[in-house]
């Protein structure tokens, strides 16, 4: 059975928005840390792990091996091995640290306490919560290490690729028809609480317009309309999946 260090205090590596975003939701939870970032030298770093039984690794993906195996080599092989490491790393797994990875999309503006709470954690498996984030009132969930490339790029597909879907909507709407962008929020609104409402009935999530009604007519008018936008690739590519994924209206 694995010990699980007495909790001390995170060191928190890293300065970007992620490690931003973990250092106010710490505070607000009143939970103790110290942060280091890469502006600083080798002697804070030192300090910021000399005191903690947690150490978090919230830097880029290609980065996270590199800072830990420097942060262990400073501490030596003994004390290192006393303390938890941990990333928020959503694809990567290493040997020297656990992944955590927060279900969230972070922005540069910082949230508050609640938001924060209901953001799920991805954690792999066979650890938990209470070893990997201890004081953290999160939901969690197991996933197994081979697995993350291919729930990492459900994430991407789902998060990332709508945004560049909703900014062309946004930009084109100001720029081709000369209508605020703000006129696409209800549209946005009403897609999202019918994806929150399908999602919580764990049902297939019913789509609407000409891939819904089959309407092939439509579909073309649309594909011409794009002409030789790469947005014309996307649509073909989204009307192809859907063929094969079988989404009901």
């Amino acid at each position: 059975m694995r010990q699980v260090p007495h909790f001390l205090q995170f060191a928190l590596l890293g300065g970007g928005r992620m490690a931003r975003h973990a250092a106010h939701y710490l505070k607000l939870l009143n939970i103790p840390f110290q942060q280091w970032n890469r502006s600083q030298d080798s002697d804070a770093l030192s300090r910021c792990l000399e005191n903690s039984s947690h150490v978090l690794v919230l830097v880029s993906d290609s980065a996270i091996v590199e800072l830990t195996l420097k942060a262990k080599d400073l501490l030596g092989l003994a004390k290192s091995g006393e303390k938890t490491w941990v990333h928020f790393s959503g694809c990567l797994t290493s040997p020297h640290a656990i992944g955590a990875h927060p279900l969230s999309s972070f922005s540069d503006s910082l949230f508050d306490e609640a938001e924060y709470r209901q953001i799920p954690f991805m954690i792999e498996t066979p650890y938990k919560m209470a070893e990997t984030l201890p004081g953290l009132p999160n939901p969690e969930y197991s996933i197994d290490p081979l697995q993350k490339p291919l729930y990492h790029s459900l994430c991407v597909l789902s998060g990332n690729f709508t945004t560049i879907l909703w900014a062309k909507l946004f930009s084109e709407l100001t720029k081709t028809f000369g209508i605020p962008a703000a006129a696409a929020i209800p549209y946005l609104r009403a897609i999202f609480k019918n994806l929150e409402i399908h999602a919580a009935a764990e049902g297939k999530v019913p789509l609407t317009g000409p891939l819904a009604r089959g309407d092939k007519a439509t579909i073309k008018a649309n594909l011409d309309a794009l002409g030789s936008d790469p947005f014309a690739t996307i649509y073909k590519a989204f009307v192809k999946a859907n063929q094969t994924t079988g989404a009901q209206p």
